[in-house]
């Protein structure tokens, strides 16, 4: 469908916008992100108005894919996203947009930015009626804390945005937050309390078929494996977690038909 609309000239244009970012999550998710960052920068190239919600959020999608991926060329998307978003006053789009540039402090270790931008996210999510939203920021919040060292706030807010997801049958967000639970168990020394988190990630990444976080979650049992002074472990268990974050889909084959 998507390279229908991408020869379909003029005409096909707006749909492949429309399309190429209603998959945005996808490509996130399933992994082939390269591939969605592609397709999202063509669909903005051909895009003729760049006031509508949909060019909008075009670029907060692009600006997402772009930031997993380390394309120093994410901010840029998600800045004009923010403004246009500002300018009609749509807080849906702020809510996302805010959320990955706090993302992308977090990831720097400007926790102080980090949480500014997070709590700004919770507001916009808040105006826009976005319950999803909200834990999502909310769990980054815990992830902040845990960053800053404040082990408490960290758990009471990881624990929060865990419940809050599971009241709207969200997966993402509670097996997300599992492995910083055990990190935070492993800091305060209660390896079995660690322990447990992890055996319930694994368990819930199998019952959802979430592959996105397993990254995380290998590293969390490095650490644990770390504390129990098996190194051999922690050391392929840090492997395997690095080959995850590379890891590329295979090229697709022709189909013979």
């Amino acid at each position: 469908a998507l390279d229908w609309l991408d020869v379909s000239g003029s005409t096909g244009a707006s749909s492949l916008l429309k399309l190429a970012t209603s998959l945005g999550y996808y490509w996130y998710l399933v992994g082939s992100r390269p591939e969605g960052l592609d397709w999202l920068r063509r669909a903005l190239v051909r895009a003729g108005d760049e006031t509508a919600p949909e060019y909008i959020e075009a670029l907060i999608r692009t600006g997402h894919l772009a930031q997993t991926m380390g394309d120093p060329g994410a901010r840029d998307y998600l800045d004009r996203g923010t403004l246009l978003a500002q300018e009609a006053q749509d807080f849906e789009q702020l809510t996302h947009a805010t959320v990955i540039l706090g993302l992308m402090a977090e990831d720097d270790g400007a926790f102080a930015e980090a949480e500014s931008l997070m709590t700004s996210s919770r507001e916009f999510a808040r105006q826009a009626g976005l319950e999803w939203a909200d834990a999502v920021a909310l769990y980054h919040l815990g992830v902040i804390a845990y960053g800053r060292g404040d082990l408490k706030t960290a758990r009471t807010s990881l624990e929060e945005a865990r419940a809050a997801a599971q009241l709207l049958d969200d997966l993402l967000i509670p097996f997300w937050s599992l492995p910083f639970l055990a990190l935070i168990a492993c800091a305060q020394h209660d390896l079995s309390r660690a322990a447990g988190c992890l055996h319930q990630a694994v368990l819930e990444g199998r019952q959802s078929g979430l592959r996105r976080g397993d990254e995380t979650l290998l590293g969390a049992v490095a650490v644990i494996a770390a504390a129990l002074e098996d190194w051999t472990s922690a050391v392929q268990l840090l492997g395997a977690g690095s080959a995850v974050i590379h890891w590329k889909p295979a090229p697709r084959r022709a189909s013979p038909i």
